[in-house]
């Protein structure tokens, strides 16, 4: 009686490139984007239709949208980039991807600058009613 051993043969290297690893990591991180986004659209939501129901704060009011078109812009990429981590495959190309985070910079640099403009004002109005010059927002 002869003894054989058997093992089993080596995996090729393509077998293993079709398998799926889903990084919890960015899971996790692209949930916690999804949840604060739709969370701001609500928030900022509800703030717009309270300032349009009635005399509107311009400075609050162009804010709020601002940070509305912002948050409108990354829930949809955040989405996609959740959906495209757990089923291990490309929805939408790169491009499009591209084009929707160009659009939320772009809101964003938008309201930084209206929060800029905003505070330059303050500053201006309380230095100008501090020192005593006549000026349209002291009054």
């Amino acid at each position: 009686m002869e003894v054989t051993t058997v093992s089993p043969s080596p995996a090729s290297p393509t077998e293993w490139e079709d398998l799926c690893e889903t990084d919890v990591t960015n899971v996790a991180i692209h949930s916690v984007t999804l949840l604060v986004c739709l969370c701001g659209l609500v928030g900022n939501g509800a703030v717009l239709r309270l300032l349009s129901l009635q005399n509107r704060n311009t400075d609050i009011f162009d804010l709020a949208f601002a940070d509305f078109l912002f948050l409108l812009f990354t829930v949809p990429s955040a989405l996609l980039l959740l959906v495209e981590d757990v089923s291990c495959s490309h929805i939408v190309p790169l491009l499009y991807l591209n084009f929707l985070f160009h659009l939320s910079a772009i809101s964003l640099y938008w309201a930084l600058f209206l929060t800029t403009d905003i505070s330059s004002t303050l500053d201006m109005c309380i230095l100008c009613c501090r020192c005593n010059f006549p000026s349209a927002c002291c009054g």
